[in-house]
């Protein structure tokens, strides 16, 4: 949605999935280290957006695609998308 003065104005959350955009993005397969390492920080870590992320990155593994994800923790597909690239290369 494009306001005319100012370009794209974010939409809220309406409860659906748009279709937009196809959601193909995921998480390389994970080793049996890894997949334990993310199991711990979620169940563990004290940050609560580490958790998430952990979830998120464990979640897209066994298949969820990124709009699914977007609407579990209700932010944007892209944000997923950047947590998914930013945290396959920390593994």
């Amino acid at each position: 949605m494009e306001h005319p003065s100012r370009g794209k104005v974010k939409q809220k959350f309406s409860g659906t999935i748009p279709a937009k955009r196809t959601a193909i993005k995921f998480v390389a397969p994970l080793t049996d280290e890894e997949r334990l390492r993310l199991k711990e920080t979620h169940k563990t870590d004290p940050n609560w957006r580490t958790r998430v992320r952990a979830q998120a990155i464990l979640l897209s593994e066994k298949g969820f695609a990124l709009n699914q994800l977007a609407t579990i923790f209700e932010i944007d597909r892209d944000s997923v998308s950047q947590w998914l690239e930013r945290n396959s290369h920390q593994l």
